[in-house]
C-alpha cells in the first residue's frame, strides 16, 4: 500500500509540475511576445526621432539662411541711408486718452492711429523726419512716421502699441534710428 500511495503521490508531483511548466512556457510565449512587440515600437521610435532631428536640422539651415539675407538686407540699408542714422531714446504709447491729446484715435497727420505707427519729437520733425516717410529702428523694424511727440521731449521717438502693459514694459530705450528714403 505505501508503494501504491508513493506511485499515486509521485504521479501528482509529475501531472504538477507539468502543470507548472506548462504555465511557465505560456508565460515566456507572452513574454517573447511582448517583446516582439516592443521591439517594432523601439525601431518605429528610433526612425521618427531619425526624422524629427532631419526636420530640426533642415530648419536650423533655413533660419541660418534668413539670418544671412537680414544681415544682407541690413548692410544694403545701412550703405543707402547713410548719415541719417542717429541713436535716440525710444518709448511706446497707445491711444489711452491720458497719453494723448483730445483726439485719442486721429494722429497728428490726422490718420487713424494702428501698428506701425511711430512719433516723433519735434525738433527731429523741424529736421526733415515728417509724415508719411519710414524710420527703421534696430531690432524692431520699420515704422512710418504719423504723429508727433509732445513738445517737451526732444530726440524721441514713441512707437505705438495697442497694449499699455506691453507699452510700460517696454519703458525707455536708447536705440538707432535710421530714416529711410
Amino acid at each position: 500500500m505505501t508503494k501504491t500511495i508513493g506511485m499515486t503521490l509521485a504521479t501528482a508531483l509529475v501531472a504538477l509540475l507539468a502543470a507548472v511548466i506548462a504555465q511557465q512556457w505560456r508565460t515566456i510565449g507572452e513574454l517573447r511576445s511582448d517583446v516582439r512587440l516592443l521591439s517594432g515600437n523601439v525601431e518605429y521610435l528610433r526612425r521618427a526621432l531619425r526624422d524629427a532631428d532631419a526636420q530640426r536640422l533642415s530648419g536650423l539651415m533655413e533660419a541660418a539662411c534668413l539670418a544671412q539675407e537680414i544681415d544682407d538686407m541690413r548692410a544694403e540699408l545701412g550703405a543707402r541711408v547713410g548719415s541719417r542714422s542717429r541713436t535716440l531714446a525710444v518709448t511706446a504709447y497707445t491711444a489711452s486718452p491720458d497719453e494723448t491729446d483730445e483726439s485719442p484715435v486721429l494722429t497728428a497727420s490726422n490718420r487713424p492711429v494702428r501698428l506701425g505707427t511711430v512719433a516723433v519729437s519735434q525738433d527731429l520733425y523741424k529736421n526733415g523726419w515728417s509724415f508719411g516717410k519710414k524710420v527703421y529702428i534696430d531690432s524692431l523694424g520699420v515704422y512710418e512716421i504719423n504723429d508727433l511727440v509732445g513738445s517737451q521731449h526732444k530726440r524721441r521717438i514713441d512707437v505705438f502699441m495697442n497694449d499699455r502693459t506691453k507699452a510700460l514694459r517696454f519703458g525707455i530705450q536708447s536705440r538707432k534710428i535710421t530714416l529711410l528714403e
